[in-house]
């Protein structure tokens, strides 16, 4: 027997097999076969140049330039509306579903605890114009949170009067508005809060001297 033994003695022969074919080192950069397989490759690299436009365009806009703000970061009254804005932001998040703000719960509660009420001694109460707080009054009474009745002590009046409903609302949203009170605390630090709502209470004696028609619309107390 000859030692001269062919391939075919090592690694048998089937007529379908794939030839065993050295690899191409730049296989993997080979361009495609077929017109299909060069339109899927195109596809593919505009999704992935769209998304990726997306995605810079997103992060150009959560970093915006910062706002030439002038003197306004040293004026307190700047300040305190945009505090008023995050605690009232803070206010509608805690009582959803209610429908209510916090110058409408301030303003039932006041009802609530002041039996034969006027409107009149209301708005001298909140320093604002009558008028304002007719309009808040027309849209509470709208609700059925409200009723106007006539006061037995002098007919020209409206004593004000929580309804069935209102006295519900007011129930339902006493704990929510104790959490968001507790937040407003915890922000502040327990040790500061008493601190910050007696130099509150001092500002809103600014202008106490004024009759409530100067002191405009209510600033957002009824809204």
């Amino acid at each position: 027997m000859s030692n001269n033994m062919g391939v075919s003695h090592i690694i048998p022969f089937h007529p379908t097999a794939t030839p065993l074919m050295p690899a191409k080192p730049d296989d993997a950069a080979s361009p495609p076969r077929n017109r299909a397989e060069a339109a899927a490759g195109r596809a593919v690299g505009r999704t992935v140049g769209r998304t990726v436009g997306r995605t810079e365009g997103r992060t150009e806009r959560r970093k915006p330039e910062p706002l030439d703000q002038g003197g306004l970061p040293h004026l307190i009254g700047y300040h305190l509306r945009l505090a008023q804005i995050s605690v009232f932001r803070d206010f509608a998040e805690t009582t959803r579903g209610f429908d209510i703000s916090p110058g409408w719960a301030g303003l039932l509660t006041l009802i609530k605890r002041n039996p034969g009420l006027t409107q009149s001694r209301l708005a001298l109460a909140i320093g604002i114009d009558r008028s304002t707080l007719v309009n808040s009054l027309d849209r509470l009474e709208a609700r059925q949170l409200v009723r106007r009745l006539a006061s037995p002590l002098d007919k020209r009046a409206n004593v004000l009067q929580l309804t069935a409903a209102g006295e519900t609302l007011l129930d339902g949203i006493s704990s929510r508005i104790a959490a968001h009170e507790a937040r407003i605390k915890e922000t502040l630090g327990e040790e500061n809060a008493p601190q910050f709502l007696r130099l509150l209470m001092r500002l809103a004696d600014l202008r106490q001297g004024d009759s409530p028609d100067d002191t405009g619309s209510g600033s957002g107390v009824t809204g």
